[in-house]
């Protein structure tokens, strides 16, 4: 079976809107959870809205868990790569 027919029997992609009050960006407000693949911590600023929009075929398999399970994880990180684009993310990065 080719990939074009494949993709015939493949679900159409559907949205999940999904909305969280921040916390601050030391805290996850929120998880959004991807069924059988793991999570995503979700931060903002303290008390402004964060608005999602998710896209799965069918749109099942994605929901937001709240509050977060492991709110302070979002603190553990690995050490920076010098001269990589996320070094700096407050540049911008021009493709030639």
């Amino acid at each position: 079976m080719s990939i074009e027919e494949r993709l015939l029997h493949w679900p159409v992609l559907k949205p999940k809107d999904m909305r969280s009050l921040g916390t601050g960006q030391r805290q996850s407000c929120a998880d959004v959870v991807l069924s059988s693949v793991g999570w995503i911590a979700v931060t903002g600023y303290r008390n402004h809205v964060i608005e999602l929009r998710g896209w799965t075929p069918g749109g099942r398999g994605i929901h937001l868990r709240e509050p977060s399970m492991l709110p302070l994880a979002v603190n553990l990180k690995g050490d920076r790569i010098g001269n990589s684009p996320a070094y700096k993310p407050h540049k911008l990065f021009v493709s030639k």
